[in-house]
Order: C-alpha cells, then structure tokens, then sequence
C-alpha cells in the first residue's frame, strides 16, 4: 500500500477492524533494534510487535492500538521504567511557586465577591482586574486578566468558534512566545507537513489523514506540538484522534530531528481538548524507544466562573508552562543541519527506518 503513511491509517484500521492488522497495513515480520541505557530488549519488543500486528483494531484498546496489558506482559520492568523516565520530563512547579500562584487567585476571587455583593457583575470585573494587576509578571497573571473578560455564562460555540476564541484565547498564554512560538488554528494555517508536495491521496480511496486542529510552531516554520479538538461524546472519534495525534506527534520528532541538531531528546507536547477538558500528553525519546504517556489535564476557560474556579488547576498550569518552555530551550539551541537527512533515523529501528541508514 504506497503512500499509506500520507493516508489516514485510523480511518482505515476502522474500516477494516475485521482484518488483522498485518493485513490492513500490509506489514512485514521484523527484528527490532531498542536500547535502553544499558539493557537491551528488541527482543521483547520484538514478540510485543508480533502479537499486535496480529490482531484487529479495537477503539476500546486505544491508546496503543492494543490493550497496555501486552506491553506489561512483554517488556516487564522495562514497561515500569519507561513510565518512570517519561515522567522525569515532566517539570514539576516547586510548592512554594504552587502556593503563589494559588494566593493570586484567591485573591482575585475574594475581590470579585466582595465586590458583587454590594455591586453589579461588572463592577465585581473591574475589582478583580485591578487586584489581579498587582501580582507579578507572568502567564498566569495574562491569563486571569484575560479569563475576567469572558462572558458570565456559557454562550454557544461551534467547533471552529471554540478552538479560534476559547482553547487559542487560553493557551495562547503560555505557547505564544514573541520570536519564538505561537498557537495557531489550522483552519486557518494548515500544519507543516501538509505543505508538502509529497502529501498526495493514493489510489487506495482513503481520504489524507487528519490533521491536528491545532499547531504550536516555531519562529522557523517548524511544528513542534499540537491538538484535537472535539465537542462529541463519541468514544469511537475521540479515541481515533489520539491515535491519530499519537503518530502526528512521533512524525513531528522525526522532522525535527532531521532539521535540527541536538534536539533528539526534545520533548513533544501534544493535546486532546474534548469539551472543556484538555489532556495533555508528552511524546519523547527514551533511549533508542519513543514513548508517550498522559502527564495532566486541565480545564479550558469558556465562562468568567471558570476562571474564578481556576485555583484547581493552578498546579496543572505551572507544569504545561515549565515542561512547554523546557522543549523551547532545547530547540533554541539546537544547530540547523545542512544535510537533508540525519546522520541515524531516531527511534526504534523499523523496516523503513533500516532502509534509510543502508
């Protein structure tokens, strides 16, 4: 199946969900390379790959296509330390910066209800403006003045309406760096990768794979993040889309280790916003393995109480700003590469990657 890599694999392993997925994607039985520190298991990886190619999608087995219990079956207490050092790149606010972060908001709360109890709503907004503006600089602070602006209820969004003023409007505080980065809505601005004169529709009649609805992108036109958006309650779609986000996400560290330099171990946030919840995912390279895991979730603002309630996810907030700004530093200083091709292909050791380094 040419091109399939431009296709929607999703879509398809969900049209044929009767067929094992050997057949589906037409795979080939391969030895595995994987490395992990001193411990090698491209053995077990290996018999992990065996089993899963054999089998058919099942939504219900997302997020790896498979149920997690055949990765704990065979790779053991590698399976345990690969959550374990994917964890360690999550970075972690301090308590002390917890507890800021905490009185700011309660601050703002405490004014605006004060204020509305002899007042009118919008009284209670200028009161909570002028105490949130003497906190100190940062996100959170552009943040809380931003979500005082919003609407006292929830008002009726579409899909579109939604990503571009509400999910763009929030995590635009923490991904929109000046000469450095900014969130964009690929409604407006199609991803990286599509772009490309190679992403073309086969002959097989399976439509071009879904792309995020959402990019994060580096001043050089590079992707480096992004995310799925759904108002649906359909397990069936949302769990498609982080599979699809998944393999965005490994793609996207494929280019970028390919563009630049030193950037190998960069960490890849990806996103998956159903409703008001935001997932937040991490995608890295551990070794000579590229893992991905859940690290949080946080909620979006749509509504003024919404971030009157925001204490809660304060912590959250400081961890997405730490981890997203550690990737950024990785980047910046990283070297541009002048070949077109690294000098190994990152990540585990597949057929197509092999083919690459003869």
């Amino acid at each position: 199946m040419e091109s399939l890599e431009e296709e929607d694999a999703v879509r398809l392993a969900q049209t044929f969900s009767h067929v094992p997925m050997n057949a589906v994607f037409d795979v080939e039985n391969f030895e595995f390379t994987a490395k992990l520190g001193s411990i090698e298991f491209g053995e077990q990886f290996t018999a992990y790959y065996t089993h899963c190619q054999s089998l058919t999608y099942d939504a219900d087995n997302l997020p790896d296509f498979v149920p997690t219990y055949l990765q704990k079956k065979y790779l053991g207490s590698i399976y345990v330390k690969l959550w374990d050092l994917i964890d360690a790149r999550v970075t972690y606010p301090t308590p002390e910066e917890v507890m800021d972060a905490v009185r700011v908001c309660r601050d703002a709360k405490d004014t605006y209800k004060d204020t509305i109890s002899r007042h009118d709503v919008e009284a209670g907004r200028l009161a909570m403006e002028k105490t949130i503006e003497k906190a100190p600089e940062s996100t959170l602070r552009s943040l809380l003045l931003y979500g005082a602006k919003l609407h006292q209820h929830v008002v009726s969004f579409g899909e579109t309406d939604q990503t571009s003023h509400l999910i763009l409007g929030m995590l635009s505080h923490v991904m929109d760096r000046p000469d450095e980065t900014r969130i964009l809505h690929t409604a407006d601005t199609p991803p990286d990768w599509v772009r490309s004169p190679l992403c073309n529709i086969s002959t097989l009649g399976i439509s071009r794979p879904h792309h995020p609805d959402v990019v994060i992108r580096y001043h050089e036109a590079v992707d480096i993040g992004g995310g799925k958006v759904s108002l649906s309650a359909s397990r069936k779609k949302d769990l498609g889309d982080l599979a699809r986000m998944l393999m965005w996400s490994k793609r996207a560290a494929d280019k970028l280790a390919t563009r630049f330099e030193g950037v190998e171990d960069m960490n890849i946030l990806f996103m998956q916003i159903i409703g008001q919840t935001c997932n937040l995912y991490l995608l890295c390279r551990i070794g000579t393995v590229c893992v991905a895991a859940k690290i949080d979730t946080i909620k979006i603002f749509f509504t003024l109480s919404n971030a009157l309630s925001f204490e809660d996810d304060v912590q959250t907030w400081l961890l997405l700003e730490k981890t997203f700004g550690n990737a950024v530093t990785v980047l910046n200083k990283g070297k541009r590469r002048h070949s077109a091709r690294p000098p190994c292909f990152p990540g585990l050791a597949t057929p197509r990657s092999r083919k690459m380094e003869e």
